[in-house]
Formats: C-alpha cells, structure tokens, sequence
C-alpha cells in the first residue's frame, strides 16, 4: 500500500478519515438545506480537507454548483468578485446550464476590464450582474454551494468597504440568491469583528461550528487505518501518542507517516512513539513555532505561557476561554474531580514551558544558574540524579518511592508533578532523571527548607542567600515568558548579580 498519511497538504480519498459526524452535519445543512456554516478551528487541524470529503460525499446530487475559494491567495477586493463570478460560469458550464443569459451577462462583466472606471463605479455594475445571476441559477432550481477558505483575509481583501461585506452576506442569506456553503476561518467572526465592525453583518446568518480535535471515534477509526500496514499502538503507548499528538489530525499523520515509512508489521510501545517522536522533532517543533506565532497574533500567548508553567494566571475573561476553546486553542479534561485546561496538547505545553527567549543573554545565564544549582541540590540528594523516569514508572516504581522517602524523609517530592513533567521531559531527553523533572521552583524551596542541615555552607553560611534564592525563584517564570515588564530593571539586575554568583561557585 502507499503511504496514505499525508503531511501538509489537504487530505483525501483514502489520506481522510474519521470526522464522520461532522461531514453528516455539513451536508444535511448546506447540500440538502439552504445552510450557511462558518467552520472554525485552529491551523492544520483540517478544516479544508473536511469540506473537500463533504463535496466528494455529495458530488452525485444534481442541481448544486459547487464553488470553493481560497481568500489567502486573493489579492485584492476586485479580484475576489472576479474569482468568484469566473469560478461560478465554470461550474454552470460543468452542470450544462449555459444560455444566452448566462453569456450575455458575462460578456458585461468581462467588458468592465476594459474601460478606465474607479473600482467603486466597477463594484456598483458589477453588483447588478452577479446578482442576476445568481437569481438566474435559481430559476433554473439549482443552487450555489458556495466555500469560502481562509476567511481570516476578508479585512486585508475588503478593506473599511461596508458594501462589499454586506454583499457577501446577502448571497449566503438572502433566498433569492439559493446560494448555501460555508466560510472556513481560524478565528471566531467576534474576534474578527473586533478588527472591522462591518464583519457584525455576518452575524446570525451563519451557525458556528467548531473543529476541534479527533474524538473518540476519529481516533478509534484512526487506530484502524494504521492496522491496514499491520501496525497497531498497545494501550499504554496510546496515552503516550495523544498526549504527545494532541489528538490534532496533522500531529497524528506525523506520527503515523513516519511509522508507516519505517516499516508495516509492528506493535508500538512506549519507547518506540518516544523515538518516532524523536525522528520528526523538526517537523513538530516548527508547526509549535507556527501555533505560537498564532497565538501571538491573538493575544493569547501570555495566558498559554502562564497556564504551562502552573503559575498565576494573569486574568482573563470568561469570553476569552470561550473564544479559545471554540477555535481549539483550549481543551479541557478532568483532573481530580476538577477541570484542568492545556493549549492543543500536554507536549506543545511542555515545549511552551521549556522554550527560552531568543537573544537573550540574562535567560542564558538564568539556565545556567539553574543548571548549577540543581548540580548542588543533587550533592545532597545524589538518588534523584540517578533515578530515571522511566524506572520510576517501571515495575519497581513504588519501590523506588519509598526507598527515596526513607533516604530524604524531610525532602517533600509532588511524585504527580515529577510524573507529568518527567513523562513530557523523557521524549525530549534521553534517560530524564528525578532531579531532570523537578522544577527550580521546587528546587529552592527544598534548599531553603533544608538550609541549615545541607545547604549553608555552599553559600559560606550567608543566610542573605535565602532571600537571594527566593528572588531568582520569584523572577525565573516571568522570564521564561517573556514577562520582562512585570519584572522591575532593579529586580532584573539584582537577580542577574546573584545568578552569576551561582554560576562562579566551585561546586
């Protein structure tokens, strides 16, 4: 068999599967209804490639002229309507509809190119033209199944134009025009709106539907697909594949296209998705750059920043986690009798945490330091340097807890914590420790906490250093993040002295 698990590019045919739910839904509405669907959902989660497997489902039923543009590949506003009325004669030809109406209203619009009006005066004829069509196509009982991708370009294409946005709304409402179809954007129409209010004339003429990641049965269906190349993931390596995948249709066809390419006839487990992860880490660290650039762009980065390293959460409104969790940047699962939020998966989070600021020189010397203390921290407690996750959740895995508890009785380990963080460590990190999965955070807390018993006399019995840890404790996350303005430059200077100091030490 060929490799069906396409990565990139639109999926289809055999490369689509699962989202049966969806692509039922889409051609209820929009293929037996006059429906208008504004698809929403976060990059590369196949939001096109559905609605290509929706035309396909429905390319045997007669009286629809199926219409799909691209809006990123526009250039401008007059160049839209043009695509459009180019791309709407195709489909009349294809479906035999030509007459002389159809031509000689074609004939007027191709004629506006030919002489020197304003694009105003261009739009104003070229209204009346494709409105008539359109009422034509109706009279003839067929109707324009209209798909409108990348609608996120709308502002850069229409501009502050009023007329063109309500024109646009009028063909998908209006039941003259018997035009039904979907708009696709990675952003919700509010967020857009917020750019350029003339967008509110959209509002109530489409229902919203969110495409978030694989459900239960898109991965069920998934799991199968890949036991076509007799390949098959045991139950304890699945956790570790959508943890790490987020379920997103791109991140699995990474995995599976890599796993499909070493070879069919397999039965995963953990350590081999750690080093198919391993084996497409570019790929996924770039796609993780190109969400972060999104998120960016929305404003959301330094929530998701916050929310990755457990600290305070700056706040946030209700409408906020709506809007995020709609347009699949927020997923929730529940934890302890209690909900827990994650940004697409428990990797992407791990990787937002670990990610340093490039190009700056007071974060290198913060790792630095980091690393210098934890080389401290594990003098004293040498058991945590050289246990390894993957033995701590081995078959001696309790064992292993209590010998540490009774070594460190008065060290306080959150074994939840070092699990979760070391689980995500592991598949960036070949034989991640205990001491690996602890964060500085924890790790100046215990040194404070044994200060008098192990620790003074690495810093030359100067209790001030308590003080001076508790600082470079305080300081470390808002710079993980890029926080820099909620730190002080005094306070920025002061931990930089003391960082430095640490790094010096002979230890």
């Amino acid at each position: 068999m060929n490799n069906i698990f396409v990565v990139g590019k639109v999926a289809s045919g055999d490369s689509f599967f699962g989202r049966e739910k969806e692509i039922q839904e889409l051609s209820n509405l929009i293929f037996d209804g006059l429906g208008a669907v504004h698809l929403v959902g976060s990059t590369r989660c196949g939001k096109s490639s559905l609605v290509k497997a929706v035309y396909k489902k429905n390319s045997s039923k007669s009286k629809c002229l199926c219409v799909q543009i691209s809006m990123a590949e526009i250039t401008d506003a007059i160049d839209f309507w043009n695509t459009l009325a180019n791309q709407i004669k195709r489909a009349i030809k294809k479906s035999n509809l030509w007459n002389d109406f159809f031509k000689v209203y074609y004939e007027e619009i191709d004629s506006l190119s030919d002489i020197k009006i304003s694009n105003e005066k261009w739009y104003i004829q070229f209204r009346g033209f494709i409105k008539d069509i359109l009422k034509e196509i109706n009279d003839m009982d067929h109707k324009l199944i209209l798909t409108i991708d990348e609608f996120d370009s709308v502002i850069r294409i229409f501009e502050d134009q009023p007329y063109y946005y309500q024109l646009l709304a009028s063909i998908y409402s209006d039941p003259a025009y018997a035009t039904s179809g979907i708009i696709i954007s990675r952003r919700r129409l509010k967020l857009l709106e917020a750019e350029c209010e003339h967008i509110s004339t959209f509002h109530g003429k489409f229902s919203e539907m969110p495409l978030r990641a694989f459900s239960d049965q898109d991965m069920k269906n998934f799991y199968e697909v890949l036991a076509l190349y007799d390949i098959e993931i045991n139950d304890k390596a699945k956790k570790v594949f959508e943890d790490h995948t987020g379920r997103m249709p791109y991140m699995c066809c990474i995995f599976a296209n890599k796993m499909v390419l070493n070879g069919e006839g397999k039965i995963y487990n953990e350590d081999d998705i750690k080093n198919i992860f391993r084996e497409c880490i570019n790929k996924i660290d770039q796609h993780y750059e190109d969400l972060i650039k999104k998120l960016e762009t929305d404003n959301y980065i330094e929530f998701i920043s916050y929310l990755s390293i457990d600290s305070k959460i700056p706040k946030i409104t209700p409408r906020d986690i709506e809007n995020m969790k709609c347009m699949g940047v927020l997923s929730a699962e529940e934890k302890n009798n209690s909900v827990c939020y994650y940004s697409f998966s428990k990797d992407f989070m791990n990787y937002l945490k670990l990610r340093p600021l490039k190009n700056l020189d007071s974060w290198n010397i913060m790792i630095e330091s980091e690393k210098k203390l934890k080389k401290i921290f594990g003098k004293e407690f040498s058991e945590l340097n050289k246990i390894t996750y993957d033995e701590l959740n081995g078959i001696n895995g309790d064992k292993i807890k209590r010998k540490i508890q009774k070594l460190y009785p008065k060290l306080k380990i959150n074994w939840d914590l070092i699990n979760t963080f070391g689980r995500n460590l592991s598949m960036r990190k070949d034989n991640a420790t205990i001491l690996d999965a602890m964060t500085l955070s924890s790790v100046i807390n215990s040194i404070i906490s044994n200060w008098d018993q192990k620790f003074a006399h690495y810093f030359d019995n100067n209790s001030a250093w308590k003080r001076n840890l508790e600082l470079i404790r305080d300081v470390r996350n808002p710079m993980a993040h890029g926080q820099l303005d909620t730190i002080t430059e005094e306070e920025l200077a002061e931990c930089m002295k003391y960082c430095n100091e640490i790094i010096r030490m002979k230890y």
